[in-house]
């Protein structure tokens, strides 16, 4: 029972309603297009650089800049892989070169002993016989440091950390080291008091500290100083120090003294100092236990070596 105005009124409101409905399906499709295109693009972009790394091209980088958080996040953490891989591959061959060279000097030394034996250009006395077996025994020393930095570096090791008097471990190092000291007339001064405490791995701190003090007395003058230093931070934790009377080291040098195989001395030889894996190894027990290590020249001349450590509840 509609006249012809609201017949036709009804009309053009179906009209109207089509022609909405149909720019709204279209404006829905070329939005639709838009918000694919840019999430697809980038996930492809990223797809083809997955690929790439995985084919041994470490390095290479994912377009950024994108809008959407989620892809943003995405492409950050393949180029931050990318980044890792390219790191580590750099590490592998350099440490592969490290070891070739270190490895050459003892071989081509035995290589050339057993062929003048042999030749009968020597004859095969006790101390040639004692040169070759030192020589077996630096290749023995090297693979075992080896082994231990790999130890150390490797994720599964886990550290058996606890409350630890440092005062206790100082003394402690202090009669292990006597005779050495003794022999250079070196004196140890221990700025440690009692009950000092670290939260740390008994037996790996305990290493750090070999480590440190070895270096110092070989690089201490005779009739010197070495000072061992525990300061208490104020935001938990410690800092120790390990401090020597030498001659320091060129600020050159300074960044790359706790790298594998690093010399600051290209020329020393086998007599002095050790294969330039000791600190290394340093480096990676107290990283491993969420410190930092770092190396300064002091003013009064000598190096400090410096080791911090987080308390436990900075750890918790």
């Amino acid at each position: 029972f509609l006249n012809d105005q609201e017949i036709q009124l009804i009309s053009s409101l179906n009209h109207s309603l089509l022609v909405i409905g149909m720019a709204a399906l279209i404006g829905a499709a070329a939005l639709g297009i838009l918000i694919a295109r840019g999430t697809v693009r980038p996930i492809t972009g990223t797809i083809q650089v997955a690929k790439r790394i995985a084919s041994g091209e470490y390095g290479v980088q994912a377009e950024t800049g994108y809008r959407m958080l989620e892809t943003e996040s995405l492409v950050e953490a393949i180029n931050e892989m990318s980044r890792n891989l390219e790191k580590e591959e750099k590490q592998k061959r350099q440490i592969t070169a490290d070891v070739a060279h270190e490895l050459r000097t003892p071989l081509t030394n035995l290589q050339s002993y057993m062929e003048a034996m042999i030749d009968g250009i020597w004859e095969p006395d006790i101390e040639r016989l004692i040169s070759c077996h030192s020589e077996i025994l630096r290749l023995n020393f090297l693979t075992d440091q080896l082994r231990e930095l790999h130890t150390l570096e490797s994720r599964e090791w886990e550290l058996d950390r606890e409350e630890l008097d440092f005062s206790t471990i100082c003394l402690e190092l202090s009669r292990d080291f006597e005779a050495q000291m003794g022999q250079k007339k070196i004196t140890m001064v221990m700025k440690v008091k009692q009950w000092d405490k670290v939260y740390a791995d008994y037996f790996r701190i305990k290493q750090c500290m070999v480590n440190l003090i070895s270096n110092a007395i070989s690089y201490t003058k005779e009739g010197g100083e070495i000072r061992i230093v525990f300061e208490k931070r104020p935001q938990g934790g410690c800092r120790i120090s390990v401090k020597d009377s030498g001659g320091g080291v060129p600020a050159e040098s300074l960044p790359y003294l706790f790298e594998r195989f690093y010399r600051v001395d290209k020329s020393r030889n086998k007599k002095k100092g050790g294969m330039g894996i000791g600190l290394s190894i340093t480096k990676a027990i107290v990283e491993k236990h969420g410190g930092r290590i770092w190396a300064e020249n002091r003013q009064s001349g000598g190096l400090s070596v410096i080791m911090e450590f987080p308390g436990r509840i900075e750890e918790e």
